[in-house]
C-alpha cells in the first residue's frame, strides 16, 4: 500500500480526527466516531490513532528524532522495533505517522514473535548493531510476555558472538526504564516514550528497513500539506 493508494474516505476522516483532536477531545472517543461515521475498517482506524497527532506535537517530536549515526549508546524497546521490522516482513502496513515515526498497523504480539520471519527481524537488527563498532547496547524486553527470557537469552548470545557491546534483559517496565534514560538514545516508536523520554529518540525500525529495502511508505504528514 502507497500513499496514493489511500481511499478518499480515510483522508477525509484523518482531517476530521485531527481537527477534534487538537481541540482536545479523547482520541478514543473521536476514533470511534469517526471511524464509524467513515466506516473505517481495523487497519485504517489503526492508522489513525497510531500516526495522526496535532501539528505541535508532531513538530516536537521531529525535533526529538535523531538518527542512529548521531547516537553515542543506545537503550532499545525490544518488541517494538521487532514487531514493526516483523510486520514490514510479512507485507503488512508500515507507515510515517505525522511526526515522522514509522509505525506498524499489524499484529502486535502472538503468532508474530516466533517463525522464520521473526527470526529474520532478529537478524537484521543484529546486522544494523554490529555495524556500529562497538556502540554500547542495552536491548530491553516486556518480562510479562511469555517467552520474553528466552528471546533476551538468544539474542545476548548473538551479540556476543557478532562482537556487540551490551546486553539484551527482561524488565518489568520497558516503559518506565525508557522514559527514564539518562544518556544516548533511546530505540521506539511509542508516543507515550517519545513525549515523556528525556534524551533523543531514534527512529530504529526505519533506519534498518531503509538500508535493508529502500521502501516507499505511506506518509500520514502529507494529509496535511498546508498544517
Amino acid at each position: 500500500m502507497q500513499y496514493d493508494d489511500l481511499t478518499t474516505d480515510f483522508k477525509e476522516a484523518a482531517g476530521d480526527y485531527r481537527y477534534l483532536i487538537r481541540r482536545g477531545y479523547s482520541r478514543k472517543v473521536v476514533l470511534k466516531l469517526v471511524g464509524d461515521r467513515y466506516a473505517l475498517n481495523a487497519c485504517q482506524r489503526t492508522m489513525l490513532y497510531r500516526g495522526v497527532f496535532p501539528r505541535e506535537e508532531s513538530d516536537r517530536r521531529v525535533k526529538q528524532r535523531s538518527s542512529l549515526a548521531e547516537a553515542e549508546a543506545l537503550t532499545i524497546d525490544g518488541y517494538n522495533v521487532l514487531i514493526t521490522l516483523a510486520n514490514y516482513l510479512y507485507g503488512r502496513p508500515v507507515f510515517l505517522g505525522t511526526d515522522g515515526f514509522l509505525r506498524d498497523a499489524g499484529q502486535a504480539y502472538g503468532s508474530l514473535l516466533k517463525g522464520p520471519v521473526f527470526r529474520r527481524a532478529i537478524t537484521l537488527l543484529l546486522r544494523s548493531l554490529a555495524a556500529q563498532q562497538g556502540m554500547p547496547v542495552r536491548i530491553i524486553f516486556d518480562r510479562p510476555v511469555p517467552k520474553s527470557g528466552d528471546l533476551a537469552k538468544d539474542i545476548r548470545a548473538a551479540m556476543e558472538n557478532l562482537g556487540i557491546h551490551g546486553s539484551a534483559e527482561t524488565v518489568t517496565s520497558p516503559d518506565y526504564e525508557l522514559k527514564h534514560a539518562l544518556t544516548g538514545s533511546v530505540c521506539t516508536s511509542d508516543s507515550v516514550i517519545i513525549d515523556e523520554c528525556p534524551v533523543s529518540v531514534c527512529d530504529l525500525s526505519r533506519e534498518i528497513l531503509d538500508k535493508a529495502f529502500e521502501p516507499e511508505y505511506i506518509d500520514l504528514a502529507r494529509l496535511f500539506p498546508k498544517d
